[in-house]
C-alpha cells in the first residue's frame, strides 16, 4: 500500500506510534509539509459555497455513500428478489433503491475523487481508495443479488446498469489514485507570508491531530489549549 510523502496530519496521528511520547514540534512540521495541500483546496472552497457546506458534511457524504448500494442490497433481499413470481407484488420500490443507492455511491466517490484530481499536487490518498473501495465491495454485493435474483420480477438490463456504472467509477478512482498520485512532498510554504486565514486553516488542521492525540491521552485536556495557540 503506497504512502504519502506529507500525510494529512489527522492520518499520521492517527498512524503514529502510541507509545511514542508527543512533539509539538514534529506535529507542526507535519502540518507544514502539508500546508500547500490543505491551503489549496481551503482556497478553493472559499470561492464555491457548494464546496463548503460538501466539506462539513464531508463525514455524512462518506457514510451515505458507503451505505447507499449496501442499503439497496438489504432492500432488494428483503423486498422480493427471492421470492416466486405473483401478480400482484411490484418491484418499483426496490429498483428506486438500487438507483438511488447507486447514485449516492457514485456521488461519495466523486466527492473525493474531483478535488483530488484538480489538485496541482496529488498525493496518495488513503481516504478515496478507502472509499472506493468499501463502494466497490458493496455495489458488487448488489450485482451478484441481482443477477442471482428471480429474472421474471427483475429485469436484468436497466437494474444494473447504474450499479456497473458505480462499480466502475470505484474502481476507476482506485486506479487513478494509484497510478497518478506523486511520491514527492508538496512545494513548501513560507509561512511568514500567509494571511491570518490561511493561518487559520493550518491550525485547524492541527487541531484535529491534537483531538485524536487528547483521544489517544497523549494530550492532557490543559495541555490541549495551550498547545492549540501555540504558533506554527
Amino acid at each position: 500500500m503506497p504512502k504519502a510523502a506529507a500525510p494529512r496530519p489527522a492520518e499520521w496521528a492517527n498512524r503514529r506510534d502510541r507509545h511514542e511520547p508527543f512533539d509539538l514540534d514534529e506535529l507542526n512540521r507535519v502540518v507544514l509539509d502539508h500546508a500547500y495541500i490543505d491551503l489549496e483546496a481551503a482556497r478553493r472552497r472559499r470561492g464555491n459555497p457548494l464546496m463548503r457546506i460538501g466539506a462539513a458534511l464531508m463525514f455524512w457524504v462518506a457514510a451515505l455513500g458507503t451505505a447507499g448500494p449496501l442499503f439497496a442490497a438489504g432492500v432488494f433481499v428483503s423486498g422480493g428478489g427471492y421470492r416466486k413470481f405473483s401478480e400482484d407484488f411490484s418491484a418499483g420500490f426496490e429498483v428506486q433503491c438500487i438507483y438511488i443507492g447507486s447514485i449516492l455511491g457514485s456521488v461519495a466517490v466523486l466527492y473525493f475523487l474531483v478535488p483530488w484530481l484538480r489538485a496541482s499536487h496529488r498525493q496518495w490518498s488513503g481516504t478515496l481508495a478507502a472509499m472506493s473501495v468499501a463502494v466497490a465491495v458493496t455495489t458488487l454485493i448488489l450485482l451478484v443479488l441481482i443477477y442471482t435474483s428471480n429474472a421474471d420480477i427483475y429485469p436484468r438490463l436497466p437494474m444494473v446498469i447504474p450499479v456497473w456504472i458505480t462499480f466502475v467509477l470505484a474502481i476507476a478512482a482506485v486506479i487513478a489514485d494509484y497510478r497518478l498520485h506523486s511520491n514527492v512532498k508538496p512545494p513548501e510554504v513560507a509561512i511568514d507570508s500567509l494571511s491570518d486565514e490561511d493561518i487559520e486553516v493550518l491550525r485547524a488542521s492541527r487541531r484535529q491531530a491534537l483531538r485524536i492525540f487528547r483521544t489517544q491521552g497523549l494530550v492532557g485536556y490543559g495541555e490541549f489549549t495551550d498547545f492549540d495557540k501555540s504558533p506554527l
